[in-house]
């Protein structure tokens, strides 16, 4: 038994000198890792600092973005739109389309329909300002009860001063309803 009395201190003295130790190395690791967050607290604040700064410099950028952006879609538009003006104005001017129209009023026989008259500029003269359309191509669509309706208002087209290259492009017979046997056709032509 003397010898676990002598061995009780020496057993004791290396715990606590190692407990000493332990918390020694816990002091300084909690030190070192309360300085490591204190200095990321420092840093993003100071971020956070800069970027609060600078933000209202950042929505006035992407505001004037969004203006310039804005204004360039607008010049866009305000261009095509004045193109497609020019373009009707120079179509409405430089052909008689009112002895146009009454040729084709004319031309269409008892049992003939128009559906769609569509029309675009063919050729213009003259600089980007001031141009003149000297023809435009017409596309007729319509119904008549037969093929010879059809023939007789191609005919009498053809006929026209103001009309060349009266073609017949399709026909096709359509059912509606119960109205059987009506003819579907699609004329082009030029007009100058």
């Amino acid at each position: 038994m003397v010898k676990q009395v002598d061995m009780l201190p020496v057993q004791y003295v290396v715990q606590q000198e190692f407990m000493k130790r332990v918390r020694k190395w816990v002091l300084v690791c909690g030190f070192f890792l309360m300085f490591i967050i204190g200095v990321s607290v420092s840093i993003r604040m100071k971020v956070t600092a800069a970027e609060i700064e600078l933000l209202p410099l950042k929505n006035k950028a992407t505001l004037q973005d969004q203006r310039e952006q804005a204004m360039a879609y607008l010049a866009v538009d305000l261009d095509a739109a004045l193109g497609i003006q020019r373009a009707r104005a120079a179509l409405v001017e430089d052909l008689p389309w009112t002895v146009i129209l009454e040729d084709i009023s004319n031309a269409s026989v008892e049992g003939l329909w128009l559906q769609t008259m569509d029309i675009s500029s063919d050729g213009t003269s003259g600089n980007t300002k001031k141009s003149t359309v000297q023809s435009a191509s017409v596309q007729l669509i319509g119904d008549a009860m037969s093929n010879e309706e059809i023939i007789a208002f191609v005919r009498t087209l053809k006929q026209s001063s103001h009309t060349r290259d009266v073609e017949l492009t399709d026909t096709r017979v359509q059912k509606r309803g119960q109205s059987n046997g009506q003819v579907g056709f699609e004329i082009t032509m030029t007009v100058n």
